[in-house]
């Protein structure tokens, strides 16, 4: 615990626990953010941080994005009012560079387990609307109708944590509470595919699995239960 909380190893700490944020109203991501950027400066060893960010394969196309977003708003017509401050909110990739500063570590492991534990929140809730249970007050309003980039966040969210899920089990050589992992991948796919209201996530969802059933198949006995599940997911998310 002592570990985990040291100075120069906050900022791993916060960054774990982001991925949580992603399922709950933007002020709450905005907050998080900001208390791992805090973290950042008061971590220091920033010579560091600038070298591990410069060797990430996310370094350079980072970099051509922001050169090419600065030459595009040099020459392209602007509007009289609120284009700068738009353009500032679209350079939110730069992140992406502050969050590989903190190098590689356990906290990444903890980030997934903590972006799963998400997923089931979010799909809980979705079942919770179904039943209309669910108050449709600011932390639940967008689970409870439709409300535009935020709804569709929580449906891209809950695809990638629901294709994750279905990764890990056939990568990960522990076997040990591989029905639960089923439940909990169940679970959120179910409830991506059938509750959320967003066709974007469902194909992400399809286009990720049909990654995992390629990467496992053969002509074999097992390799043809691995089609079938595509195709009965494939079918479901068609119809959804």
């Amino acid at each position: 615990m002592h570990t985990v909380f040291r100075r120069d190893t906050l900022p791993q700490t916060i960054l774990s626990v982001l991925p949580l944020t992603l399922f709950f109203p933007i002020g709450i991501i905005y907050t998080g953010v900001l208390l791992f950027l805090l973290s950042l400066l008061f971590a220091g060893d920033y010579r560091t941080k600038w070298l591990t960010a410069k060797s990430n394969p996310l370094f350079w196309p980072t970099l051509v994005m922001f050169i090419v977003t600065c030459f595009s708003a040099l020459i392209v017509g602007r509007p009289q009012s609120g284009f700068w401050s738009g353009f500032a909110h679209y350079q939110v990739y730069i992140f992406l560079l502050l969050f590989v500063s903190v190098g590689a570590g356990d906290w990444q492991r903890r980030a997934v387990t903590i972006f799963f534990i998400g997923a089931i929140y979010a799909a809980t809730l979705y079942y919770l609307s179904l039943l209309n249970v669910l108050p449709e007050i600011t932390p639940f309003k967008n689970y409870v109708s439709y409300s535009g980039n935020k709804s569709i966040l929580l449906g891209i969210m809950l695809a990638i944590a629901a294709a994750w899920m279905l990764y890990e089990m056939t990568v990960l050589p522990n076997r040990r509470w591989l029905w639960a992992r089923i439940i909990a991948f169940l679970y959120v796919a179910i409830a991506l595919l059938l509750l959320t209201k967003t066709r974007t996530a469902s194909l992400i969802f399809v286009l990720l699995c049909g990654f995992i059933f390629l990467k496992h198949f053969s002509f074999s006995r097992r390799g043809g239960l691995w089609l079938l599940g595509f195709f009965l997911l494939l079918g479901v998310a068609w119809q959804s």
